[in-house]
């Protein structure tokens, strides 16, 4: 059963009987924007979303995965490919880490959204992310985007590498300033690490 996470809760990414998931799907779906036109009609405006993966060593930044490169020379975290709208039920973004592969020198993986659209975070409907299980197909953890405001940019979740395996940490911070590519928040995440 997964477990729907709040700002700032960790969970282990262990499987049921102990031992380490060495891969996991990370899901971020969202809906277009809806407004009323005239004579009380819904339109529907497509929504940019953007999920990536920034690799740290520490603080610092020394690898990204996102809709402009695929994966990493490691074939650690692998991009599914572009949405450009939300249109539709479930992921519409997908990005595949393989736990194992990624390299020993990266400390953290932070998973971001960015609006290539700039449409804000307050006009964003049904926004999540969902972690799953890449060898059950079972969904871990689900994390609501429910922080709204007129950022474009958001630190969803950060995977640490620790003693005990990698721990998934929901975060939900708002990442404020121009957010249209993952590259324009490379340092304002390194400070929440």
């Amino acid at each position: 059963m997964a477990i729907n996470l709040s700002k700032g809760q960790k969970i282990n990414l262990a499987k049921s009987d102990g031992n380490a998931l060495s891969a996991i799907r990370l899901g971020l779906g969202w809906d277009p924007i809806k407004t009323r036109g005239f004579f009380g009609f819904t339109k529907e405006k497509a929504v940019d979303l953007d999920a990536s993966v920034i690799f740290y060593s520490g603080n610092q930044a020394v690898d990204i995965v996102f809709y402009g490169k695929l994966n990493d020379p490691a074939n650690s975290v692998f991009h599914h490919g572009d949405n450009l709208t939300g249109q539709g039920d479930g992921d519409d973004e997908i990005i595949d880490v393989n736990l194992a592969a990624v390299p020993a020198q990266v400390t953290s993986l932070a998973l971001v959204i960015t609006s290539y659209s700039q449409d804000r975070f307050d006009n964003i409907e049904n926004a999540f992310v969902r972690v799953e299980d890449v060898s059950t197909r079972s969904e871990i953890a689900r994390f609501i985007v429910s922080d709204k405001g007129s950022h474009t940019g958001l630190l969803v979740a950060v995977l640490s590498r620790g003693p005990q395996g990698w721990e998934f940490k929901a975060s939900g911070a708002p990442l404020l300033g121009a957010a249209r590519t993952p590259r324009d928040v490379i340092q304002s995440v390194a400070t929440m690490l």
